[in-house]
């Protein structure tokens, strides 16, 4: 995990050359999310790849016994969607599964059977952004589950004479803030890490 304090300056360096590249991925990675604070602590990230909904998505929800409430609709910028009978429910950080559960307990005093099935019609766009020692830094498309290293290879791999790859910053916005974690891609029995969309990584300098 990153770790402040120490390498004194270089640390500091290399932190302040991935907040630049946020500053300049501003745009990018803001745009559907309120800006938050990066966190100096270690955080415990999830690391597996999971299929949860993400503003943009196109969903489906069918009510098995109330088809006059079916509904197709995209989640919005703010992570929710509106149905008939409930407004602002948040589905965003959901999978379907969990916002089908979560529909039917929200509609079980206004529904005698509320048996209700979410499904995902069209994903969104889903973008990562690569910086630092790169070859090609900038915005990338996510496929899937994509490690940090395969984001990396897909932007045209790391500079080998000036990339070090031991600490390689990730960005991501979670509960309102933004948290920062390192990721050691020369340990080979560190656990598989998968990125989600809007997740920035940098590729600091070994000088």
């Amino acid at each position: 995990m990153l770790k402040y304090g120490g390498n004194g300056m270089r640390a500091q360096m290399t932190l302040l050359a991935a907040l630049s590249l946020l500053l300049l991925a501003g745009l990018f990675a803001c745009a559907q999310k309120p800006a938050g604070v990066v966190t100096k602590e270690p955080m415990a990230w999830t690391s597996e790849a999971g299929d949860q909904l993400e503003p943009g998505d196109e969903i489906e929800v069918q009510f098995l016994y109330w088809p006059e409430l079916d509904d197709t609709q995209q989640i919005r910028r703010d992570g929710r969607i509106s149905l008939q009978l409930v407004e602002n429910i948040q589905a965003a950080g959901l999978t379907p599964e969990e916002l089908s559960q979560k529909l039917e307990d929200l509609h079980k005093d206004k529904l005698k059977e509320p048996a209700i099935k979410v499904i995902l019609r069209e994903r969104a766009a889903r973008q990562i952004m690569v910086g630092g020692e790169v070859e090609q830094p900038g915005a990338i498309e996510l496929a899937g589950s994509m490690t940090p290293l395969e984001a990396i290879m897909a932007a045209g791999g790391f500079k080998r004479l000036s990339a070090d790859i031991s600490k390689v910053v990730v960005f991501r916005q979670m509960e309102g803030r933004r948290l920062a974690t390192s990721v050691d891609l020369m340990n080979p029995d560190q656990a598989p890490f998968f990125l989600k969309p809007n997740d920035v990584i940098y590729v600091p300098p070994s000088y």
